[in-house]
């Protein structure tokens, strides 16, 4: 510090009892100060220490969210497969369970046919004379016709279903 002449002269005209009792005065500041200092430095170290503290609590708490989402993401992709699977799985036994209806429907009516051209063939073979003859090849035209019309038919609902099928799957 600076002491200006005026300062210095007040200083030589104290007494010693003044002195002794300013220099008492500025130790006793001197040590309080040295106490803030000390308490502001264990502050401060106890402040860094929290904070490195906190630091690496975020960062571990950040990690755990980090691992969380990532199996909570894996796990939603898992399923979203499984019910992709099912889903697949699912369509394939409604066409499997679609195709064993038709081959059931294509089979009874091919025993229904025989059945039916059987019958014809038994009643042509009781009548002789030329009339009958004519109707029998008019009625096994008319039994090749209903056999074609039925089979388009059949053909026709077949390709319907398995597109309607295909479309599932899109």
């Amino acid at each position: 510090m600076n002491y200006n002449l005026e300062d210095k002269e007040k200083l030589y005209s104290l007494e010693k009892s003044d002195l002794i009792s300013l220099l008492t005065e500025f130790h006793r500041l001197l040590k309080e100060k040295e106490r803030d200092l000390i308490l502001a430095s264990e502050i401060g170290e106890s402040l860094l220490k929290n904070n490195v503290a906190l630091k690496a609590k975020y960062e571990e708490l950040l990690e755990e969210k980090i691992s969380k989402d990532k199996q909570e993401l894996q796990t939603s992709e898992d399923k979203k497969y499984k019910l992709s699977s099912l889903e697949n799985l699912s369509k394939e036994l409604l066409k499997q369970e679609l195709i064993e209806v038709l081959e059931q429907d294509l089979q009874n009516f091919g025993d229904n046919f025989k059945k039916l051209f059987i019958q014809v063939e038994q009643e042509l073979k009781t009548f002789k004379d030329d009339k009958v003859m004519e109707y029998k090849q008019e009625l096994n035209k008319a039994l090749e016709q209903v056999w074609k019309d039925y089979a388009k038919k059949l053909f026709s609902q077949d390709e319907q279903e398995l597109q309607t099928s295909e479309d599932d799957k899109v």
